[in-house]
């Protein structure tokens, strides 16, 4: 349950199991009973000195990277599926106006013919975090965030997704990540204090994807029992709760941002499709839906009224991450942060 989160509680789980069923159902003799209870205490142990080894502590030395006449801070959003044709300032017959965008593209330093340097989602992950165009070749590839840790800077990611993670592809950092770690129990590792990564559960239907099965249903099953007592957070309103707590940190920082366009609070309580075509009942939608993803999203001219109701909400959830974005950019703006910290929006990484 990645880099265990969920290792101490799978260790008291399994001591209970231990005790209650080893003991009492099968009468196991004594040297059964100290084998148990001592891979109980080995777990409990390990786990924390697993934990001291890798995680990286909030204290570490500053080194050249702090430089008291330049920003101190860089905020990297990277919006997957937001389309760069869908934006009115880089296309001028773009469906959608992107107003706040727009206004925040002519204030900044763009590259409007940049292209992903692989057509392969996972692979423009691994590009974009170690510099390379390919993760292959002799090695591991270096990793921007542990060379960045390395040189004492403060580094905190919020993504949506388990493939947005910079340890994808073998690129190993020195830091926490989970699947269970969300930004309502982000008080762990700073009671500890360690630097770590935060994955909101609020899209936790996109990290289930990559598990199949029974495996599946209990993940989804641990995420929401530890996050039931609380309300979902949009991931801009996370953002900025993690970027009042890196400024009171001496370091200088990066907070990742990485979402898709349509995790905003507005997009997020909207139907998936909006229905164009009465004709077509729900069953129709689910197959064409299927169908077309097995075909790597290619469909045919029979299926085009499929594609009409997603594009239509497509559209309506770039406008919504726009509205987004732009009490973003005005809430750094009004705390002064836009002064002394550099922002980077990257649409569409593949």
């Amino acid at each position: 349950l990645d880099q265990g989160w969920a290792l101490p509680w799978i260790a008291l789980g399994a001591g209970l199991a231990y005790g209650v069923v080893a003991r009492k159902k099968t009468h196991s003799s004594p040297v059964m009973n100290r084998i148990g209870a001592g891979l109980l205490a080995l777990g409990l142990i390990a786990w924390p000195a697993w934990l001291s080894a890798n995680a990286v502590a909030v204290g570490a030395p500053v080194s050249s990277a702090k430089n008291e006449d330049g920003p101190r801070g860089l905020i990297l959003v990277v919006v997957d599926a937001l389309g760069a044709e869908y934006l009115s300032g880089l296309n001028g017959s773009s469906p959608v106006r992107t107003e706040n965008i727009d206004s925040f593209l002519t204030r900044s330093t763009t590259y409007p013919y940049a292209h992903a340097t692989i057509p392969d989602t996972y692979g423009a992950f691994s590009a974009l975090y170690s510099g390379r165009v390919t993760a292959g070749g002799e090695g591991r590839p270096e990793n921007l965030v542990a060379a960045l840790q390395r040189a004492g800077v403060n580094v905190r990611i919020i993504a949506s997704h388990l493939n947005a993670f910079p340890d994808n592809k073998q690129m190993r950092y020195g830091g926490l990540r989970s699947m269970l770690l969300s930004q309502n129990l982000s008080w762990i590792p700073k009671w500890g204090p360690i630097d770590y990564h935060i994955m909101t559960y609020r899209y936790a239907v996109r990290a289930d994807d990559q598990v199949q099965g029974k495996k599946k249903h209990r993940l989804k099953a641990l995420r929401d029992a530890l996050n039931s007592l609380f309300a979902p957070t949009d991931p801009f309103d996370v953002a900025i709760d993690e970027i009042d707590s890196l400024v009171d940190d001496e370091r200088p920082f990066l907070l990742l941002l990485h979402l898709f366009f349509n995790d905003t609070d507005e997009s997020f309580s909207k139907p998936a499709t909006v229905n164009l075509h009465p004709g077509h009942t729900d069953r129709d939608r689910a197959e064409t839906n299927r169908s077309i993803r097995e075909h790597s999203y290619r469909y045919t001219d029979e299926q085009a009224w499929w594609a009409a109701e997603y594009r239509a909400v497509y559209v309506e959830g770039v406008a919504d991450f726009d509205r987004a974005f732009g009490r973003f950019v005005g809430r750094l703006a009004e705390s002064g942060l836009l002064q002394t910290t550099d922002l980077i929006l990257t649409p569409n990484v593949a």
